[in-house]
């Protein structure tokens, strides 16, 4: 976890030493209790152990996801953002390596993969609830919790899957 600079998507804080390693227990206290405004970015990849976020802003494929794609959705931690137009982000534990890239079909963007570095620039990280978006929204959670997160073999397939059946409605 890093603090959120208050109504941005900014790290509050120098995260390079925190790609590597968690934040103890103390440093969380003395971020927060100093500045208590401050959102939550949970940082994704190894260093999380294994957890990853796949970050959907696409309206067409949010409102697929909240109807046909609900199942999905309930069988993990799954957030909304606080934009004026919610997206959803899905988190699970996988076992498999996922690195940060753009899920596309065609020349239309669906979704961010949020994971570690392909070259060697460090992970990335999700907005977590219960931040406030710079839009004013907060970020909610929908289903589960951070203790649901879907443990699974390769959470590459799972996005792939999710992203095949939108295609294919």
């Amino acid at each position: 976890v890093i603090p959120i600079e208050t109504l941005t998507k900014r790290a509050a804080v120098e995260w390079t030493t925190y790609q590597t390693r968690i934040a103890d227990d103390a440093t969380l206290v003395k971020w927060f209790d100093r500045h208590p405004s401050w959102g939550i970015g949970l940082i994704c990849g190894q260093v999380s152990k294994g957890i990853y976020g796949y970050d959907v802003d696409s309206i067409p494929y949010c409102d697929w996801l909240r109807t046909r794609g609900a199942a999905v959705l309930r069988s993990t931690w799954t957030t909304q953002t606080g934009a004026h137009e919610p997206g959803i982000h899905i988190y699970v534990r996988s076992r498999k390596t996922i690195y940060t890239s753009v899920d596309q079909a065609g020349d239309a963007k669906l979704a961010d993969i949020r994971g570690d570095s392909a070259y060697e620039k460090g992970p990335s990280y999700m907005i977590a609830p219960p931040t406030t978006h710079p839009d004013g929204g907060q970020y909610t959670t929908l289903y589960g919790s951070p203790d649901s997160i879907a443990v699974v073999d390769d959470g590459n397939l799972i996005f792939a899957r999710i992203r095949q059946a939108y295609l294919q409605y």
